[in-house]
């Protein structure tokens, strides 16, 4: 009786035994047959790692590699960490500079403006020397021949206004109109002198200048970018008149007199804004008057010299070019 027990146990386990056996390998098909093929995960491919080129900045703690693919359509990429700082006494990458194309600049070429409005104010300090000689002689016999001589230097100051237009910033043509005054010394002689030398030399005279005509003014150098822009030669012709002032004057009828003048004058200015321009300027001028006359009774002759020389500030308005 015992006997069979033991030999039914054994049984039993052994049944349990092949039936789990049995159940595990239904459930691994059935699971096979659930997931498709195309779906199972793909084999691990090897990733070949390479050190990135020189030229890129580093971290030295940190090298950075960039991933090369493979010829499989399985390929894993590794992201390239970016450097947060930049190695010490390490410059950093600069892109190489790209290829500078030439560029054709057009030489300069004097302007080509229109008129434009030219408008000056000169203030001179001015030294002038003038001689005087008016001879009269009479055929009569009971006419005492008439002679007068003048000699006069003096100092001062001069203000002269030009209006006018300016062409192509090279050529300009003004009107004049000056004012001056100066003060010097005279010396008279003559026919009519009933004085003694000291009475009639360094007699202290007064003068006043006006003065009508046309200048032209010429600037040679009309390029923007030449230091010599702006400078300039003028010249100038017209009618003055002087009157004297003195305890003489009118002793020896000298007491005015009208001449023609020639005046030459350079100078430079220098560029205020675009209209507006200041500098200074030097001239010399020659007052000439020559008048002769002649009829049956007398010989008339009237002759006067004058040479000034000039200095001053200019201050000019006309259209500049930068």
């Amino acid at each position: 009786m015992t006997i069979k027990f033991h030999n039914i146990i054994a049984l039993c386990a052994l049944t349990l035994a092949c039936a789990t056996t049995t159940f595990a390998q239904e459930t691994e098909a059935i699971q096979q047959e659930s997931y498709p093929q195309d779906q199972q995960e793909p084999p691990q491919q090897q990733v070949v790692q390479q050190q990135a080129p020189q030229q890129y900045p580093q971290n030295p703690q940190q090298p950075v590699y960039y991933a090369v693919p493979q010829p499989t359509n399985n390929v894993q990429y590794i992201v390239v960490p970016q450097p947060q700082y930049q190695a010490q006494n390490q410059q950093a990458y600069m892109p190489p500079p790209q290829p500078q194309q030439p560029v054709a600049v057009p030489p300069v070429t004097p302007r080509q403006g229109k008129a434009c409005f030219f408008m000056g104010f000169n203030m001179n300090f001015y030294a002038s020397t003038l001689s005087f000689e008016e001879t009269q002689d009479y055929d009569y016999n009971y006419y005492e021949d008439y002679r007068v001589n003048h000699e006069y230097d003096g100092k001062g100051i001069n203000m002269e206004f030009l209006l006018g237009v300016l062409i192509k910033d090279i050529v300009g043509i003004r009107g004049t109109f000056g004012f001056g005054e100066q003060k010097g010394e005279s010396s008279y002689s003559g026919s009519k002198n009933r004085c003694s030398n000291k009475r009639c030399t360094d007699i202290e005279t007064e003068l006043a200048d006006f003065s009508f005509g046309i200048a032209t003014t010429v600037f040679p150098f009309n390029h923007a970018n030449n230091a010599m822009y702006n400078s300039y030669v003028e010249g100038a012709f017209g009618f003055a008149i002087h009157s004297f002032d003195d305890e003489l004057a009118d002793y020896f009828e000298h007491s005015m007199a009208g001449t023609l003048y020639m005046k030459i004058e350079i100078g430079k200015l220098f560029h205020i804004g675009e209209t507006w321009n200041a500098g200074f300027g030097m001239a010399y001028s020659y007052n000439f008057l020559d008048d002769t006359e002649h009829d049956y009774s007398e010989d008339y002759r009237h002759e006067e010299e004058r040479h000034t020389f000039w200095v001053g500030v200019r201050f000019v308005r006309k259209r500049n070019f930068f």
